[in-house]
C-alpha cells in the first residue's frame, strides 16, 4: 500500500467518524423536537389537559411544589389584601382586624372554586404550548438576540392586562413560564425557536446532507459505510434510552409535578425508537460482516488464480 493511500484512508477514517457523530447528534435533536412537536399538536395532548384536574397538579415556585389551585388562590387573596389596603377606606376596614383575613379568605374561596380554577388553568395551558408553538419565530429571535428577559416581554407582563381577571391568568401563565424555564435551563424565546417547524426542517436537511457526505467519505473504504451507520444508530439508541432513564430519576419522588405528567408520553415514545434504531444497528452489522466476509474470500481467491 503506497504512503498516498494510507493517507487517503486515515483522512477518509477521521472525516467519516467526526460525520457520524454530526449525523447522530442532528436524528437525535431531531427525534426530540420533532417528536415532541407533534405529540404537543396532537389531539391526544389536547385531551390530556382537558380529562386531567390540573388545578391539583403541583409545580414548583419559588422552591416550593404548591398545586396551581394554591398558587392561583394565594395570588387573588393577596390583591385582595392589597386592593383593600388601598381603599380610601382602609382605616375604617382596619377598625374590623383580624376579620379581615378570614373575610377575604372567604370571598377568595367563593369566587375560585376549584372547578373554576381547574377550567381556567387548563384554558392557560393550551395557551401556554400554542405560545411555544405558534409563536413568530423572528420575533423570538430579535428577543434571545437583544437579550429581552421573560419579564421584560411585554406581552406577557401581567401589569399590562387590563381587567383583573386577566391579570390573574396572566401571572399564572407567567409562573408556568418561570418554572420551565428552571427545569429546562434555557429561555422560553429560546424554547420558541427550538420547538419551531423552521429548526425541524433545518436539521431534516443537515441529517441528510450528514448521511450523503458519509457515503461519499467512506466510499474508498466500502463497506465501511455500514459499520459507521451501525454505529450512529447504537448512539443514537443509547443516547434516548440515556434522557428516558435520566428523566425518570430526574422526578423520582416527584411524580406528582405537572411537568412529569405532561411530558411523560413523548419520554415514553423515545423507548420505541431507541428499541427499533438498535434492531436496525443489528440489522447493519449483519450486512457489514457478511460483505467484508465476502469481500475478503473474492480477494483471497484472485490471488490464489493469480
Amino acid at each position: 500500500m503506497t504512503k498516498k493511500r494510507i493517507i487517503i484512508r486515515v483522512i477518509s477514517i477521521l472525516l467519516s467518524v467526526i460525520l457520524s457523530f454530526a449525523l447522530g447528534a442532528s436524528i437525535v435533536s431531531l427525534t426530540v423536537l420533532s417528536v415532541g412537536r407533534a405529540y404537543l399538536t396532537s389531539a391526544e395532548f389536547n385531551s390530556t389537559i382537558d380529562n386531567t384536574d390540573l388545578s391539583s397538579m403541583k409545580f414548583i415556585h419559588d422552591g416550593e411544589k404548591v398545586t396551581l389551585e394554591k398558587y392561583v388562590k394565594d395570588y387573588v387573596a393577596e390583591n385582595i389584601e392589597e386592593q383593600i389596603n388601598d381603599n380610601p377606606l382602609s382605616n375604617l376596614t382596619n377598625i374590623f382586624n383580624p376579620l379581615v383575613d378570614s373575610i377575604t379568605d372567604f370571598a377568595v374561596d367563593q369566587a375560585l372554586s376549584s372547578d373554576f380554577v381547574n377550567e381556567t388553568v387548563k384554558n392557560e395551558v393550551h395557551s401556554i404550548f400554542d405560545y411555544f408553538l405558534y409563536s413568530d419565530v423572528k420575533e423570538a429571535k430579535q428577543r434571545n438576540k437583544d437579550g429581552i428577559t421573560l419579564e421584560e416581554n411585554y406581552k406577557l407582563d401581567p401589569n399590562n392586562a387590563p381587567t383583573f381577571e386577566e391579570k390573574v391568568s396572566a401571572e399564572v401563565k407567567m409562573a408556568v413560564f418561570k418554572y420551565i424555564e428552571e427545569e429546562s435551563g434555557v429561555s422560553t424565546d429560546y424554547i420558541i425557536i427550538l420547538m419551531s417547524e423552521e429548526t425541524i426542517t433545518t436539521l431534516k436537511i443537515l441529517s441528510a446532507v450528514f448521511l450523503i457526505l458519509l457515503a461519499g467519505v467512506s466510499i474508498v473504504e466500502f463497506p465501511s459505510i455500514f459499520v459507521y451507520i451501525k454505529f450512529v444508530l447504537l448512539g443514537y439508541s443509547l443516547t434516548l434510552q440515556y434522557i428516558a432513564k435520566d428523566f425518570t430519576e430526574y422526578f423520582k419522588g416527584n411524580e406528582d409535578l405537572i411537568s412529569r405528567q405532561l411530558l411523560k408520553p413523548i419520554i415514553d415514545s423515545f423507548g420505541l425508537y431507541a428499541d427499533r434504531a438498535f434492531t436496525l444497528s443489528l440489522v447493519f452489522t449483519a450486512i457489514s460482516t457478511i460483505l467484508f466476509i465476502a469481500i475478503f474470500i473474492i480477494k483471497r481467491k484472485k490471488k490464489s488464480v493469480r
